[in-house]
């Protein structure tokens, strides 16, 4: 109350206590907070996150690709904010919320996905944003569908950007034991030309428009098949005569794995069926003095087109060497002993029976080249070791200054030496005494005269 209780006014009336209305002031509070508007919050309030993630057509993660986020309110749309996916294809944007937003994906700056006019009203997060990228796998077979490891793959395209512009591109790949390469996140709107190649030269090459017709799930499959071709050999000795019966291996260039063999007919020739690529060619040839098997000749040959011709020049085989033996003086020395060793798988072996040289000092060697140890003897001793590769026909002359034949036998030319000079030095003391005696006699005669 604003008065006292029973106070009296001047005029002594009593004046009664005036009361508020509260009621109707409650009620006029209460419509001004309605008719209101809320009071709007500051601009980092209003922004949400925008989670993508970009993924292929085979729905694995893309790193790298260049997403945009355009606002689609306006026409044309309008870039705010741009960004590049991290290494597992996530990509964070803060951007105003309830607004209309459209995003586009860019690879190598061709455009390979877009989200057209997505209402973002709260913190979003879109997991499979497709971009169209597909993995290629080529496998390379023979003919028996047996994979080819090690087969270089190139994969050349050419695409347009945004700009018009056209890139070319050049991939090398090398297939696995399997026989396969991935090519991963290849562009599909692009015109494709695959190369295969073995050890440089190509065997096969496939044109692709477009990838859209051959995928399926993501996945681009190629198969190609190596060809068959046959690889002609023709074997000849020293003299570029013919070789039967001799032994051919054709063995893969860099696995070393023996593919064929076979052996030579009565023209020296023989026929394989290979795949294209490069082989080892080893020729074997069977020696009654080694008693044993010896590679006359090692080829490595690229067979590149079918119906390939080989020629094989075995020089160390059917050769007429000899060795011969001469003194200080030239002359032959006959009955000197040879003994031979050859090299066969990085051993020295001795080939019996020892050799040994006629009155012309020669003695033969075998009909089969390749690497030699000579040791050389004379009266029991060792007076030369030389090694050689033998591939011709020759004759090796070895001049022992060590000795000299006298009446056909060897002697030391030291020992010569000496007894001709004890020869001669007699022979002055000779002289010497002869004379002295003729000159003593002709003094006596003088006197007796």
């Amino acid at each position: 109350m604003l008065f006292p209780r029973n106070a009296h006014n001047r005029g002594g009336c009593v004046l009664r206590p005036r009361r508020l209305r509260s009621v109707p002031l409650l009620l006029i509070i209460l419509t001004v907070l309605v008719i209101t508007p809320p009071i709007q919050g500051s601009p980092e309030q209003a922004k949400v996150e925008i989670q993508i993630r970009t993924v292929n057509l085979n729905k694995e993660p893309v790193a790298g690709v260049t997403v945009e986020a355009y606002n689609a309110t306006t026409d044309p749309e309008t870039l705010i904010e741009k960004g590049v996916t991290n290494q597992t294809g996530w990509i964070r944007f803060q951007l105003a919320n309830d607004t209309y937003y459209s995003f586009k994906a860019f690879w190598k700056d061709v455009e390979v996905g877009s989200l057209p006019k997505q209402h973002i009203t709260s913190n979003t997060t879109i997991h499979d944003f497709q971009c169209s990228l597909a993995d290629i796998k080529v496998m390379v077979t023979d003919e028996a569908d047996v994979p080819l490891p090690y087969v270089e793959v190139v994969l050349a395209c050419s695409y347009v950007k945004r700009n018009n512009e056209t890139v070319p591109e050049r991939a090398s790949f090398e297939t696995r034991e399997n026989g396969t390469i991935v090519a991963p996140n290849m562009l599909t709107n692009a015109n494709y030309t695959i190369e295969a190649k073995r050890y440089g030269s190509i065997f096969n090459t496939t044109q692709i428009p477009s990838l859209n017709q051959l995928l399926k799930d993501g996945w681009v499959n190629i198969t190609i098949t190596c060809p068959t071709y046959t690889l002609f050999t023709h074997v000849v000795d020293s003299g570029r005569l013919p070789l039967p019966n001799m032994e051919l291996e054709v063995y893969e260039w860099s696995s070393r794995i023996l593919v064929h063999s076979g052996t030579t007919n009565d023209l020296g020739s023989a026929a394989f069926n290979c795949t294209a690529g490069r082989y080892r060619v080893m020729v074997y040839g069977y020696n009654e003095e080694l008693k044993r098997r010896i590679i006359l000749n090692e080829t490595v040959v690229d067979l590149i087109e079918d119906e390939l011709s080989l020629l094989i020049h075995c020089k160390i085989f059917n050769i007429t060497a000899s060795v011969k033996v001469v003194d200080y003086f030239g002359q032959p020395i006959p009955d000197a002993l040879i003994e031979l060793e050859r090299r066969i798988d990085q051993e020295w072996t001795k080939i019996e029976p020892v050799r040994k040289t006629d009155a012309y000092g020669m003695a033969s060697m075998p009909k089969i080249g390749g690497d030699y140890r000579i040791s050389l003897y004379v009266a029991g001793d060792l007076c030369e070791t030389r090694t050689i590769y033998l591939d011709e026909t020759k004759v090796l002359l070895f001049k022992i200054d060590k000795y000299a034949m006298v009446s056909g036998y060897p002697i030391e030319t030291s020992r010569l030496t000496a007894y001709i000079s004890l020869t001669l030095l007699i022979a002055f003391l000779g002289l010497a005494l002869s004379y002295k005696r003729l000159w003593q006699l002709i003094i006596r005669k003088k006197s007796r005269s």
